[in-house]
Formats: structure tokens, C-alpha cells, sequence
């Protein structure tokens, strides 16, 4: 009977054995897997990114999931995924092992995980002034150099990619020395790349100011006189600036005219030591000299004789000049630097002439865009600066003469143009009587095509500066206004103006009585406060009239703070250098 027991003991046992083993948990089964990230950066992750991985098990239930990073498990858990948030650059191995509840176990590899470090995130150090990524800083010119100093942050910079106004650098490294003794708009684009290739580019300016970067520059054209007066401030900078500033006179004969174009201020000076006349260039802030520029045939005997510059580039140059040993033929020639140094000095075709009659008065010329207005006795005429080659020309009536050409803030061009008069041989002086009125020519600098009014007050007419000198025209900066010199030649007392909107012109004021030098001289210039400046001279020296452009008030206290400048000169504005 024990025996019997013993052996349905076993049988049942061997059953349940039986039983057990098939209907147990079958081991799990992976159906699918995934890793993804939160990264744009194509198959590279960087340390910091959320790196998600997931399986999916559909043919048993798994009660643990069992998640190792490099063979240290980081998570137990009873779901799926697995997320994994890289703090250092290196290599990931991630392996997730399955139980279901009977303990069976299935394991999964994921392929191995590169992290890399991050792209650089750059702070800019200028000096002691932190400069944000597209942003700019403004500091003033000064002897030595400015640090600039890129920081990446926490990663390793392998190398520094830096280009300067669109050029490439020799340096390599984290900074960067600026020279601080010129002024300039200094455009930086670095690229700061890691030791996994990946890269950030910063840009950012550095405005180098001298104490010359906008206001008007008051100058004398018989003698070396040269100051600078900073509206903003008030601030005067005093006559013989420039001998000053570099230890030498300007030249021999004088400061004839000036231009100002891409960061240069360009000084004509009539005559030499050798009688030939010459270019002073220097930094257009700091008036510190740069070089000098001259050409065979460039020469002069006597003042007069050379008298208008406008600077084309920093290598070619138009400058109106009066060849008073032949009946005052006037034009104007093109001086262009040479790559071997023998410079140039030919005149421009088609602007030679008697001056007033069909050649250029001492009136400057006007560049918008690349098209250059010079006007020709009774023709105004527009040239392809980058050819030489004249466009077009405006003809008026004859026995006129174009006395000045100017840009209205409106962006046109406005020519002045004195009514008709007798003329024999050669017009000089322009002191005859005007048998017409004088007028306004309304161009558009992208047709040239025109419109013209008459310039009377009362119905009365009104005559512009003619002969030699020509208008002394300039712009108002906050009015539909310009401003030019009455009739009398050199001895003319009184200012107009014309506005251009309404065609109106109204005396603006006779300088007659308001202590000032008996008569207008050269060039007059208008501020971005609303003053008109007027140069008055007594020959020897030019004094300065400061006037409110809305109600023509004498702003005495404005005009007090400026000296007097040596020589018989005029204006130039540094804000009409900006088209």
C-alpha cells in the first residue's frame, strides 16, 4: 500500500511537472525598438540632449525592465523607455533586459551612442565692454590697441576663424589686438569650431570714433586754415588744426577744398613747395596724415588755378580746375593713382570751356551713387564716374550759367542757375545785369528728367550767385529747403532760400548788420539741429553766422563758441557726405 502511494505520489508529481513546464511564460520577444532626441544635428547627439530609447514586447507581459549605461545599471523600471541625458562627451552603451514574471529574460543592445560636446556658446570681451552676438560697441581713437577676447564657454575650441571687413585673418586664436590709432567701422565675423567640428559664428562691430566723426569743417583757401566744430557739443576745435595734429603746414599755397569718402578726408592744396599741387589724405576723424597724392601735371602758379576736389575713390579723384593764362578756361581733370606711382592728371572730355559760358564756375560737383553733376556754363552735366564717360546733359538757355548743384533731403538733385546776362570772351565776375530770372532745376537722380522754376519774390526777380565763385548752395537736414548766395558776386550780403516743395524762395537774411565780415564767402552748411552756418570774410579771415533754419533767428550763443579761421574759405558738412 506504501509502495502503491509512493508511486502516485511520483506520477502526480511528474504531472505537474509536466503541466508546469507547458503552459509556462514564454520568453519575451522584442517586436521593435527606438532611440531618438531632442538635437537637429543629424545622427550626432551633444551633452545635454534628452536621448530617449524605447522596446516593445507584445507576446508576454514584462513586469521589469532592466536599463544599463556602459555596464552599470542606471534604471529598473515597469515601462518601456529609458531616458538618458548625456553629461559628458564620450561613448554610450545602452542594453535593456526583459523579464516577464515567470523571471524569463530577453536582452537588447542599442548600437553605441557618440556624444560630442555642444557648438560654443561665445561671449565677446571688447576691452572691458561685454559686445552681445550682431551687436556693436563704439570706442574712441586712441594710441595703442583694444583686446578682443572670444570665450566658448565649457568646450574645447580647436580652432578660431576670424575675418575682418570680409577679410580673412592669419589669426588663430582666442584674441585679438585692434588698433585703436584709426578710426572706422571694424566688422568682425568669427567662427569658433569644437574638437567634434561642430561650430558657432559670432558678428559684431567696433566703431573706432575720432573727435572729427560728424559736424563741419570750416577752412580757408588762402592760407592753411583748418577747424572743426562739433554741433552735438558745441565743441570748437581751433584753426591750424592740421599742423597741429601732424607737426607740418598743410602745403604751401594753402587749403583749397575738401572730400570726404570711405573714411578719408581728402585736402586739396593748390601748390607745393614745388608747384605742384597735391593731396593731402588723412584719416577723416582724427585728421592724421596718411599719405600724399600728387601727378605729372599736376602742377599750378597761383591760387586760383586749382579749386575743387571731389573724392571718386581713395584712388581716383575729379578736381575742377582755371587756367588763368587763357582767358580763365576752366574744367576739370581726373587724377587717378597708378599702381606704379606714376600717377595721372588728364581732363575730364566734354567739360572744358570759358568758366560761366561752357565751362564749371568754382561751384562743387555732386556724386549720388556713381553719376557725377558738374555743371557747364548753361549745361549741366552728368558723368559714369566709374568710366568717365558722360550720360546725359541738361541744357538751359544760353548767356546762363549752372552756379551750383546740391541734394535736397528728398533725394533730389537740385541745380541753381542765374538768369541770363551778357558775356564776352569770358565770364568772371557775373556783376551785369540779369536779363532773366534765375531758377531751380528739380531733377530725379534715376531719370534726369527735370523741372524748372523760376526763382522770384513778389513776382520780382531774384538773381543767384554767378561768374567765379558761383551759389555756395547747401540743404537743410530738417526742411524741405536749400539755401544759396544772392547776386553781387563777391560782395554779396544776402542768403535766400528756396523751398522745394511749395517753390517758393523768400530772403532768409541779409548777414548786412549782424557783426559779421562784409560778405558771404564759399560754402554755406546746415546741421541735424535745424541751424544754417554761414561763412562771412573780410579776406584775411572767415567768421561764422549761425542762423535758425525755422524762424532765421542769429543764434549767438551757438555762434560765439566758434573762432574765427585764417584765409578766405568756406563750409564743408560731414553729413552731406552721406548718401
Amino acid at each position: 500500500m506504501k509502495r502503491f502511494l509512493y508511486c502516485f505520489l511520483l506520477f502526480a508529481a511528474c504531472v505537474f511537472a509536466s503541466c508546469s513546464k507547458d503552459d509556462g511564460l514564454p520568453a519575451p520577444v522584442i517586436s521593435g525598438s527606438s532611440v531618438s532626441w531632442d538635437s537637429d544635428l543629424g545622427s550626432d547627439v551633444v551633452v545635454g540632449s534628452v536621448v530617449t530609447y524605447t522596446v516593445k514586447c507584445e507576446n508576454v507581459e514584462i513586469v521589469r525592465y532592466e536599463w544599463s549605461v556602459n555596464g552599470t545599471v542606471e534604471s529598473e523600471a515597469d515601462g518601456p523607455t529609458f531616458v538618458l541625458t548625456p553629461a559628458q562627451r564620450g561613448e554610450y552603451s545602452v542594453k535593456v533586459v526583459l523579464y516577464n514574471a515567470d523571471g524569463g529574460a530577453t536582452t537588447q543592445e542599442f548600437n553605441a551612442l557618440l556624444v560630442k560636446d555642444p557648438a560654443p556658446v561665445v561671449t565677446i570681451l571688447c576691452g572691458e565692454t561685454q559686445v552681445e552676438n550682431e551687436g556693436s560697441i563704439d570706442v574712441e581713437v586712441s594710441e595703442g590697441t583694444m583686446p578682443i577676447v572670444l570665450n566658448g564657454g565649457d568646450v574645447v575650441i580647436s580652432e578660431y576663424k576670424w575675418t575682418l571687413n570680409g577679410e580673412v585673418l592669419e589669426n588663430q586664436t582666442k584674441e585679438y589686438a585692434l588698433d585703436l590709432t584709426h578710426s572706422g567701422s571694424y566688422i568682425f565675423e568669427v567662427e569658433l569650431v569644437n574638437q567634434d567640428q561642430l561650430s558657432t559664428t559670432v558678428s559684431f562691430t567696433v566703431q573706432v570714433n575720432g573727435p572729427f566723426k560728424t559736424g563741419l569743417w570750416f577752412y580757408g583757401t588762402t592760407m592753411e586754415g583748418i577747424a572743426f566744430f562739433d554741433p552735438t557739443n558745441s565743441q570748437f576745435y581751433q584753426d591750424h588744426l592740421y599742423q597741429e595734429l601732424n607737426g607740418e603746414a598743410i602745403g604751401a599755397g594753402g587749403l583749397n577744398d575738401l572730400s570726404i569718402c570711405d573714411g578719408k578726408i581728402y585736402l586739396l592744396t593748390p601748390s607745393s613747395e614745388s608747384s605742384r599741387a597735391q593731396i593731402v589724405e588723412c584719416d577723416a576723424q582724427t585728421l592724421k596724415k596718411e599719405r600724399i597724392i600728387t601727378a605729372e601735371g599736376f602742377n599750378t602758379s597761383s591760387l586760383g588755378e586749382i579749386y575743387n576736389l571731389l573724392a571718386i575713390s581713395a584712388d581716383k579723384f575729379y578736381v575742377g580746375n582755371n587756367n588763368s593764362n587763357a582767358n580763365n578756361v576752366s574744367g576739370v581733370h581726373v587724377l587717378t593713382v597708378q599702381p606704379d606711382g606714376q600717377n595721372t592728371f588728364v581732363p575730364l572730355e566734354g567739360t572744358t570751356g570759358s568758366i560761366g559760358v561752357d565751362g564749371p564756375c568754382w561751384a562743387r560737383m555732386l556724386k549720388v551713387g556713381k553719376n557725377v553733376y558738374i555743371g557747364c556754363g548753361n549745361k549741366l552735366k552728368i558723368f559714369d564716374s566709374e568710366t568717365d564717360q558722360e550720360i546725359t546733359s541738361i541744357m538751359i538757355a544760353e548767356d546762363r550759367q549752372i552756379s551750383d548743384v546740391v541734394r535736397g533731403r528728398d533725394g533730389n538733385v537740385y541745380a541753381l542757375v542765374a538768369g541770363a546776362m551778357a558775356k564776352t570772351g569770358y565770364w568772371l565776375w557775373g556783376m551785369e545785369p540779369f536779363t532773366s530770372p534765375a531758377s531751380v532745376l528739380t531733377i530725379d537722380p534715376q531719370t534726369f528728367a527735370y523741372t524748372e522754376t523760376s526763382i522770384l519774390i513778389d513776382g520780382k526777380q531774384t538773381d543767384v550767385n554767378a561768374g567765379l565763385e558761383g551759389a555756395g548752395t547747401c540743404a537743410s537736414l530738417t526742411s524741405d529747403e536749400i539755401f544759396f548766395k544772392g547776386g553781387g558776386g563777391y560782395s554779396t550780403t544776402k542768403v535766400y532760400k528756396f523751398n522745394y516743395k511749395t517753390g517758393v524762395t523768400s530772403l532768409f537774411v541779409d548777414i548786412d548788420g549782424k557783426g559779421l565780415y562784409g560778405m558771404v564767402s564759399k560754402y554755406m552748411a546746415t546741421d541735424p539741429e535745424g541751424r544754417l552756418y554761414v561763412p562771412t570774410t573780410n579776406y584775411s579771415e572767415v567768421s561764422v553766422g549761425v542762423f535758425n533754419i525755422a524762424d532765421g533767428a542769429q543764434l549767438n550763443d551757438v555762434q560765439s563758441g566758434i573762432g574765427t579761421i585764417k584765409g578766405d574759405g568756406g563750409i564743408y558738412s560731414t553729413y552731406s557726405s552721406e548718401e
